[in-house]
C-alpha cells in the first residue's frame, strides 16, 4: 500500500526504527556513530548506506536508506513492538499537502492495511533530510531540526558541507 500511494520509484521511502542502537542493523554507520545520538530521535532523517540485511524489497536499486528514529511516545512504542523496520511516509498522496487528521487522505484509506487516529494534529513541517559520509554531508531538504543539524555537522564535526542551495 505505501508504495502504490507513495513511491515513484524514483523517490525512496525512509525506514522508522525505534532507537538509535536499532540503526546498525538497517545501515552502515561507518564513521557517524557519534554522531547519531545527536540528531536522534528527532525531526531529521539521516542516509546512509544500506546493510546487506535490510529487505531488499525497500528501493529496490538504491544503495542507500533514509533512517529515523521518532521523538513521538506512541510511533516510538509502535516501533520496538514490531522489532523491524517500519517504512515510514507521510499520511497523503506523495507531493500532496501535509495531513493533520485522517480524514485528509480518506481517498487513500481502502489502499492501506492500518490506520492509526491520532485526532487532530498540529500542521507540522517535515524532517530535514541529511545524507551523511565519512567526511561530509549534503542536506537533502531542509525541515525540522535543520539549524541543529548544521550546528552538530559541521560546527561539532567538522563535516564538509556539500548541500546546495537549500530553502526552508
Amino acid at each position: 500500500a505505501v508504495v502504490s500511494t507513495q513511491s515513484t520509484g524514483s523517490k525512496p521511502l525512509a525506514i522508522c526504527v525505534s532507537s538509535v542502537q536499532e540503526i546498525p542493523k538497517c545501515v552502515d554507520i561507518g564513521g557517524s556513530g557519534a554522531i547519531l545520538p545527536k540528531l536522534l530521535p528527532g525531526g531529521v532523517t539521516v542516509v546512509l548506506p544500506r546493510s546487506s540485511t535490510l529487505n531488499q524489497a525497500l528501493n529496490p536499486g538504491f544503495q542507500t536508506v533514509g533512517v529515523r528514529v521518532p521523538d513521538h511516545e506512541f510511533v516510538a512504542r509502535l516501533c520496538a513492538a514490531v522489532g523491524a523496520p517500519i517504512a515510514l511516509t507521510s499520511a497523503n498522496i506523495s507531493n500532496g499537502p501535509n495531513s493533520t487528521n485522517i480524514e485528509e487522505f480518506k481517498e487513500i484509506w481502502d489502499d492501506l492495511d492500518l490506520i492509526v487516529d491520532g485526532g487532530q494534529l498540529p500542521l507540522s513541517v517535515g524532517s530535514t533530510v541529511v545524507e551523511i559520509t565519512d567526511s561530509s554531508f549534503t542536506i537533502i531538504r531542509a525541515g525540522r531540526d535543520y539549524e541543529k543539524t548544521i550546528q552538530v555537522l559541521s560546527d561539532e564535526h567538522h563535516l564538509e558541507n556539500r548541500s546546495e542551495s537549500v530553502s526552508q
